[in-house]
C-alpha cells in the first residue's frame, strides 16, 4: 500500500489524487508502526500524512518554485546532507542497546536486531538505494508524459 501510494503521488495527474495517493502512503506506514507495536507513532504518521495530502490536494495549492533554488533552499540542502552523512556516521561507530523488550506479539526487537546489528550501514546503503531508484523512476516517468 506504501509503494502504491508513493508511485500514486509521483505519477497521477490531479492534484486530488496525488493527495489521496499521500494518504494511501500515510495509512500503509501507520500499519506498518502498528504491526510492529508503534502505535502511538502509527497514529502521528497517519495524522501527519493526512493532513499532508488534504494540503496537496486542496484549492490553495500551487508551485511555489519557477526557477532555480535560492540561497535557503541551497542551506537546507546541504544541512540535509550534513544530517545524512551525521547519520552514516553514527550507523557505522555506534553500537545498538540491547533490552528487555520483547517487541510485542510478533518480536519487532528480535527483527530489529536480525536487519541491524551487523549491518547498520548497509541498512541506510539499501535505503539510499530505494530512494535513488524511485526517484530516477519518477523523473523519467515524468519525461515521458511531456
Amino acid at each position: 500500500m506504501t509503494v502504491a501510494g508513493g508511485l500514486a503521488v509521483a505519477v497521477l495527474p490531479t492534484r486530488g489524487q496525488r493527495g489521496l495517493g499521500l494518504v494511501a502512503v500515510g495509512a500503509g506506514l501507520a500499519g506498518l508502526l502498528v504491526v510492529l507495536s508503534a502505535a502511538f507513532a502509527g497514529l502521528v504518521v497517519l495524522l501527519s500524512f493526512g493532513a499532508c495530502g488534504l494540503a496537496l490536494s486542496g484549492s490553495s495549492y500551487r508551485a511555489i518554485w519557477a526557477g532555480a533554488a535560492g540561497r535557503w533552499e541551497q542551506a537546507g540542502a546541504v544541512a540535509c546532507g550534513l544530517l545524512f552523512a551525521i547519520l552514516l556516521y553514527a550507523s557505522w561507530r555506534s553500537d545498538y542497546f540491547e533490552g528487555a523488550y520483547s517487541g510485542g506479539s510478533i518480536g519487532a526487537a528480535a527483527i530489529g536486531r536480525l536487519l541491524l546489528v551487523h549491518d547498520g550501514l548497509a541498512g541506510d546503503a539499501l535505503a539510499l538505494l530505494a530512494l535513488v531508484a524511485f526517484v530516477a523512476a519518477s523523473i523519467l516517468w515524468r519525461a515521458r508524459q511531456r
